[in-house]
């Protein structure tokens, strides 16, 4: 038997797999929660603002490894797409997910064409 919801209904909410948040929004909005309001910007690289400590210390998880690599490329904006792919790449942790090693994930340019 179908259960017909009324137009509007919450269905289904998820969380995605990675998120960023687009460079032109990072003075108006939290780099976590995408709030607006008073922001605090990273201590360590000064690249991402956040709208509370709690929102801090929850991005801390995937930031930590973005945060070093924007320190060190400032002034230098890293792109959206950048980090979006650098945080896919976090977060499949490809070695562990296939068990390869670094050895493995190197190909040559000849074998890309075939």
């Amino acid at each position: 038997m179908s259960d017909t919801k009324p137009e509007g209904t919450l269905l289904l909410t998820e969380k995605p797999f990675v998120f960023v948040l687009h460079n032109n929004q990072k003075v108006k909005r939290c780099d976590h929660c995408f709030e607006s309001g008073d922001l605090s910007n990273c201590s360590l690289c000064d690249k991402v603002a956040y709208c509370s400590s709690k929102c801090e210390a929850e991005a801390w998880s995937v930031h930590k490894f973005e945060c070093p690599n924007m320190k060190r490329i400032s002034p230098k904006i890293v792109p959206d797409a950048v980090r979006m792919i650098a945080r896919i790449i976090y977060k499949l942790k490809i070695t562990k997910i296939f068990n390869m090693t670094e050895k493995d994930c190197k190909t040559s340019f000849p074998y890309l064409l075939s």
